[in-house]
This record gives structure tokens, C-alpha cells and sequence, in this order.
């Protein structure tokens, strides 16, 4: 006996690549998880009589040969999964999946990575390889996964490969009935009132030129496949990228979706996966105002991390020799003054105005030394941009001298860095809608 194991929130990809498995490899049966997406609850009673023979119960597993995983990159869920059906110390395990590669890969796993939009292109090309012969049912069910997981060949993500092997699935012949029927299913109550919720509860992060929106549900349930309507809302669809917190009572799930930002390698952060455009995490014991907190900080440092402090210093200023005596001259006008020693290193920061009233009050023989600030937070030039941000929101000072081999280059504000990251987010009042 060999077993596919489908793991929590599977979609119709999984389901799809788990049926044609079990065509390619006889005695392959399914085990399906406790919740799995609302598409699948549908076809799964779409082809029930497909189904019957190829779904089995975890109590009726028995002499095990073999275990596929497919359709995930999620260690968490495999271990998951494993763990739920008792078989956690099988020696070897194939897992085929389309999504970002698992870094650290356990030796129980077997990974194959396949380059296509849907999982299940995989499988069709090696049906089609093999001759196999499919029937409509067949056909139909098989071609689900490939509809699904492409947005029905408009995401980015869609190859030729994904295209060729619905061709060969449509001379199989393709019920489109069925196909639009489970494709196409309105949205439930309970799922228009979480993106209702996150479109009220959404804030923008603005980055350089990157748009991020951040949004909070809290719900007593979470429905698998939300995450198919979120290209439904014109609001996300303008952005760069979309993170949506689904808070529950036990766990916390977190979704996202991007156009050109790595949200899989962001997730990854939370033991979560999917590809660089769309991927998922499940977190536990953790409250959501942390993980909104770890998110931000994520996300910017995902964005800024090849830029340092240097590109966004301030470059004009004026030095000082720590030696000279205070007099009047025209530096005066400056707000402050960088201190250097003979050989341009930097000691300190002198105030104008410390000068001044030192003039004032007819004070002699004083020198820049004794009167400079030593005691002031410094940024060496290759400090990342997202690491100086925090350090310097937190700091009591305003103004950074900017260091580059112990000399000055310029210097930043906590207005100058916040307006380099931070621009203004908000040209134009935008409508929110529903695009159902």
C-alpha cells in the first residue's frame, strides 16, 4: 500500500496531484486532513464515485510501502500530519511540490521540485508520457488543480508546461460544467464578512516606492480558502504586497500575497511557505500584536536590505578642529558642527548656540574641546538602513553623525531617515469595494 498524504488547507491543486498519483501508481490511496478548502469540499462530492475507492481512513492503513506528500513546502504541516496519522517514523518520505525549496531539508524527505504554475502539471506530463488513458471524470477532476492554482492561467507564476497539459487533459475530454460550477462558487457569508473586516482594518506600510498592506481579522473560524478571494479586492490588488492576520481563539493564520516581493522568504520567518508571490503561516503562542510588530520589521528590512546609512546621509555639514579656540566666524549660522581632530577623525558635536552664549557672555581662552559632545550615538557607514531606523526612532538624540573609518561623511535626522523610508503613503483618498 501506498498512501498520498493531502495536509491542513489543502486546495485543489493538492487534491488534483494527489487523485493522478493514484492513477500513475496503482494501489495509492488519498488520506485527507481534518479541513481542507471549500473547492475541495465541492469536488469531492462532485466525483464522489471517482473518489470512493481512492480515499482511505487513517485507521485502515496498513503494510505501508510508501508516502507522498504533495503540493506544500511547509515542514510544519508535513510533521503535522505525520504526526496526526501515527506514521512519523517512516524511514523515507517523497515529497513533489511546486513552491519555494525547502532550505533544511530532514533525511526522512525526499524532495521534488517542479517548475510549474500547478503542481499538478507535474503528474499530466508523466500521464501523458506514459499513455494513460483518462476518462471525463478523470480529466475534469485532474484539470481543477491546474485552473486553480494558475487563476485560470492569468497569475504570473503559469507556464507552458501548465498550458500543454490542460490541452492534453481537454483532448480527454473536460466537463467545463462541472468546472465552473466548483470554480466559481460565491462567496459565503462568513468569508465576505473577513474581507470586509480587512479592508476596514487596512494599513499601509510604505516603503521607498513599495506599497505593503497590513490587516487584523479576529474570527472564531478560519474558512481554508479565503486566501482564493483576496485578488477579488481592488484595494489589495494595488498594492505591492498584502498580509492579512486571521486571528482564531488557539491559533493565529497569516496570508499573503505580493506582485514582486518575496513573501515566502518573509513567512519562512514563522515556519510557513509558498512561492515568492503567495504563501501561508500558522502560528502559535505568540499574540498577534507581536507578530504585526515582527511583520513590519520584516518587511522592511526584506525591502531595504541592500541599502546602508550612507545612501541616505545627509552630506553637508561643517567641521571644526577640537584644538581651536571658540571665536566668532561665519559657521556660526550652522546648527551645529562636527568636531575632527588633526586627522579628521571625528570626536564630538558642537551646538552653534553653545558657542554663542559662550561669546555672549564674554567668555575667553575656551576651546572647541571643551565644550564639544562626545557622548552622542554614532552610524558607521555600512549600518543597514532598517537597523538605523529603529535605533534612531528609539534614541533621545536627533541628529547621527554618519562615520566612515572613524571620519565624518554626513548625517542623518529622524525626520531625514523616517522621509528616505516613509514617504507619503497617501497621495489620494482611494473608495474601497468588493469586486465579488
Amino acid at each position: 500500500m501506498q498512501v498520498v498524504l493531502l495536509t491542513e488547507g489543502s486546495d485543489l491543486d493538492s487534491l488534483s496531484s494527489a487523485y493522478a498519483l493514484t492513477i500513475l501508481e496503482k494501489n495509492t490511496y488519498i488520506l485527507l486532513p481534518h479541513s481542507y478548502s471549500a473547492t475541495v469540499k465541492l469536488a469531492v462530492n462532485y466525483f464522489k464515485n471517482k473518489l470512493k475507492n481512492k480515499i482511505i481512513k487513517k485507521e485502515n492503513i496498513g503494510n505501508l510501502k510508501k508516502i507522498y506528500i504533495v503540493d506544500t513546502s511547509s515542514l510544519k504541516k508535513i510533521d503535522q500530519i505525520l504526526a496526526e496519522t501515527g506514521i512519523s517514523n517512516f524511514k523515507k518520505i517523497t515529497v513533489i511540490d511546486h513552491h519555494e525549496k525547502i532550505k533544511y531539508l530532514p533525511d526522512y524527505l525526499k524532495k521534488i521540485s517542479v517548475p510549474y504554475g500547478a503542481c499538478t502539471t507535474y503528474f499530466v506530463k508523466k500521464i501523458k508520457r506514459k499513455k494513460i488513458k483518462l476518462d471525463i471524470e478523470d480529466a475534469t477532476l485532474i484539470s481543477l488543480g491546474i485552473y486553480e492554482d494558475t487563476g485560470s492561467f492569468k497569475y504570473t507564476n503559469t507556464t507552458k508546461d501548465d498550458v500543454d497539459a490542460l490541452k492534453f487533459l481537454i483532448k480527454s475530454g473536460i466537463n467545463f460544467d462541472i468546472v465552473n460550477n466548483i470554480l466559481t462558487n460565491k462567496i459565503d457569508e462568513k468569508a465576505l464578512k473577513i474581507l470586509e473586516t480587512a479592508v476596514e482594518n487596512l494599513h499601509i506600510l510604505q516603503i521607498k516606492d513599495k506599497k505593503i498592506g497590513l490587516s487584523k481579522v479576529f474570527y472564531s473560524d478560519y474558512i481554508p480558502d479565503i486566501s482564493s478571494h483576496l485578488n477579488n479586492i481592488k484595494e489589495f490588488n494595488n498594492l505591492d504586497a498584502f498580509f492579512l492576520l486571521i486571528i482564531s481563539k488557539n491559533k493565529i493564520f497569516i496570508i499573503a500575497r505580493s506582485k514582486n516581493i518575496n513573501v515566502n522568504e518573509i513567512l519562512s520567518v514563522f515556519g510557513g511557505g509558498g512561492h515568492k508571490r503567495a504563501a501561508s503561516a500558522v502560528v502559535k503562542d505568540i499574540e498577534y500584536e507581536d507578530i504585526e510588530s515582527e511583520l513590519e520589521l520584516l518587511i522592511t528590512k526584506y525591502i531595504l536590505k541592500d541599502e546602508t546609512i550612507e545612501n541616505f546621509a545627509i552630506k553637508e555639514f561643517k567641521k571644526v578642529n577640537l584644538n581651536e579656540e571658540i571665536k566668532e566666524e561665519k559657521d556660526l549660522n550652522e546648527y551645529f558642527l562636527f568636531a575632527v581632530d588633526e586627522y579628521d577623525n571625528f570626536k564630538g558635536i558642537v551646538f552653534t548656540r553653545t558657542i554663542k552664549n559662550a561669546l555672549k557672555h564674554g567668555v575667553k581662552n575656551l576651546k572647541i574641546k571643551d565644550i564639544l559632545i562626545d557622548d552622542i550615538f554614532v552610524f558607521k557607514h555600512n549600518t543597514p538602513v532598517y537597523e538605523a531606523e529603529s535605533i534612531a526612532l528609539k534614541a533621545a538624540q536627533d541628529i547621527f553623525p554618519v562615520l566612515k573609518n572613524n571620519k565624518p561623511i554626513g548625517y542623518i535626522t529622524k525626520r531625514s531617515i523616517l522621509g528616505a523610508i516613509h514617504f507619503d503613503a497617501f497621495q489620494k483618498e482611494e473608495t474601497f469595494s468588493f469586486q465579488g
